[in-house]
């Protein structure tokens, strides 16, 4: 049988030709959509090199440094998926606990959820206030705490502290000793595949 025999109508290149010989030309309202949509795309591409050059570093690299979220569900959102990865083994290994805390300051209202009702957190709209997150290493007597500004919804990092013993240290002492501890049960962390800061 030859190679052109072979080719079925199920295969992805020709359900793709296929697609493409039965659609219609583009409307007129389709192209003014279109070009919308490019206009758009071009002022995001612009606006993120210009945000890029300010900070100095990558947009995205800067949110994964926990500076700042979109909003309050943008941070839950990130912490249960956390918590279903590196989180979870902190949870087992380092007896983790978390708690994020946010204050309205509009209706006056404060909110606290642990790691178990982070789902409820995903109803709860701030549009200005504060949010605290705390992550406690009980086994290892440690805790990370990260204050939040919220306005106009979004999230922008002002504090974070780190305590050993109760004590507040110096953010990269704490982070040392944080990961003296972990060195000796995550061999991924001595190998370098993932950073300390990955587990906070």
């Amino acid at each position: 049988m030859s190679d052109k025999e072979n080719v079925t109508p199920t295969s992805t290149k020709c359900q793709h030709v296929f697609q493409e010989a039965m659609m219609d030309p583009l409307t007129r309202s389709q192209r003014e959509q279109i070009a919308k949509f490019l206009v758009s795309h071009e002022s995001h591409l612009d606006m993120t090199h210009h945000l890029e050059d300010i900070l100095e570093m990558p947009v995205y690299d800067y949110r994964l440094k926990h500076l700042f979220y979109s909003d309050v569900n943008d941070l839950i959102h990130f912490r249960r998926q956390f918590f279903c990865s590196l989180g979870n083994f902190l949870v087992r290994m380092a007896e983790a606990r978390y708690q994020i805390e946010l204050w309205d300051r509009e209706s006056h209202q404060k909110h606290s959820f642990p790691i178990n009702e982070l789902s409820e957190a995903d109803h709860v709209t701030v549009r200005k206030g504060t949010a605290v997150e705390t992550l406690t290493y009980e086994l290892y007597g440690l805790k990370l705490r990260r204050k939040f500004d919220i306005e106009q919804g979004r999230l922008y990092r002002i504090k974070t502290q780190f305590y050993v013993a109760g004590k507040e240290v110096a953010l990269i002492d704490g982070l040392m000793s944080l990961q003296q501890r972990l060195d000796e049960s995550t061999p991924w962390l001595q190998a370098g595949l993932v950073g300390i800061q990955d587990f906070t």
